[in-house]
């Protein structure tokens, strides 16, 4: 009987296939959850509906200020309720009829600015809840979050930021008045906070999607590689006050047990920095965004459920 072939070297020693949880990127080590907090459903002072009937939308946006404090979109009750950065009920901002908020964003003097994407009318709220400004706006669907870059509010949708108002001494005008405000219209990608930058994304394959970097004139200057296993969608989210990029990405894993959530961070020349895992992924109703990023490149998360909304917050540790 002839003894089988031993086996040959370079098959005993090779190392075996890397699982997808070893192709991940590192995470950040620094970033700790500082906030978790549930929000009640309803209409009372401190709580945010979520409707479970057919037809009814909402919560469907949120916005964070440069303090942290955290304004959500009470869809159904017509009003933003805002909290402060450690998740305490802070105050009700009534939004007038006939507008319903659908996406909110917060200027530097903590003015309110709401959309109502169904009927067109964008609102500026003074930081005490108070009616400043009502104007008309043309909203293309489907669109992305509100968002406010040197005094431009900004309007994402599928072919790019696009500018629906400009603020001129504190107050709300429309984009046709002179204003002095340098705005960024007609150019591809989302308008970054910092550095006046546009921002596109696109998902190659389930391994990677590539961020493509523009400069203020229109021009293509960099790309991103953005690499994780099993990737179903790729969103660049914002920049940090620096200029550090915040990229979310969303991931499968085995069919039918649910989808990761995570935040994929870089530094302004387009370095990876790490990886920061979101625990929660179960939303239950729609939403324009599902994370913000804070000034200070804190992550933010409002998940609506029908038992009680989920508020989290990641941040960097000093």
């Amino acid at each position: 009987m002839v003894p089988p072939s031993p086996p040959s070297p370079t098959a005993a020693t090779a190392p075996p296939s890397p699982t997808p949880d070893q192709m991940l990127p590192a995470v950040c080590e620094g970033y700790i959850q500082t906030l978790s907090v549930v929000i009640p459903v309803g209409n009372t002072r401190e709580s945010v509906d979520v409707p479970r009937r057919a037809g009814a939308f909402g919560p469907q946006s949120f916005g964070v200020d440069r303090q942290g404090n955290i304004f959500i979109c009470d869809t159904v009750n017509r009003r933003v309720q805002a909290f402060a950065a450690d998740g305490t009920y802070r105050m009700t901002i009534p939004v007038q009829e006939p507008a319903a908020p659908a996406d909110v964003a917060i200027d530097d003097a903590g003015n309110l600015y709401v959309l109502d994407d169904t009927q067109g009318i964008l609102d500026q709220y003074d930081p005490q809840g108070h009616l400043h400004r009502r104007l008309p706006v043309i909203v293309e669907q489907p669109r992305g979050p509100l968002h406010i870059v040197s005094d431009a509010l900004y309007l994402s949708s599928e072919n790019g930021d696009r500018p629906i108002g400009v603020i001129v001494r504190g107050l709300l005008e429309p984009i046709s008045e002179p204003s002095g405000v340098m705005l960024s219209g007609s150019l591809p990608g989302i308008v970054g906070r910092a550095s006046g930058r546009r921002y596109t994304v696109e998902r190659v394959d389930a391994t990677r999607g590539v961020v493509e970097v523009f400069d203020t004139a229109g021009t293509s200057i960099q790309t991103i590689d953005v690499r994780a296993p099993q990737v179903l969608s790729i969103r660049f989210l914002q920049e940090d006050a620096v200029g550090n990029i915040y990229v979310q990405v969303e991931r499968g894993i085995s069919e039918g047990a649910g989808v990761l959530l995570a935040v994929h961070a870089f530094d302004a020349r387009g370095r990876f920095i790490c990886r920061i895992p979101i625990p929660e992924n179960e939303y239950q109703t729609w939403t324009v965004k599902l994370l913000d990023v804070g000034v200070d490149g804190s992550i933010y998360q409002f998940m609506p459920q029908f038992d009680g909304s989920h508020l989290n917050v990641f941040s960097p540790q000093k």
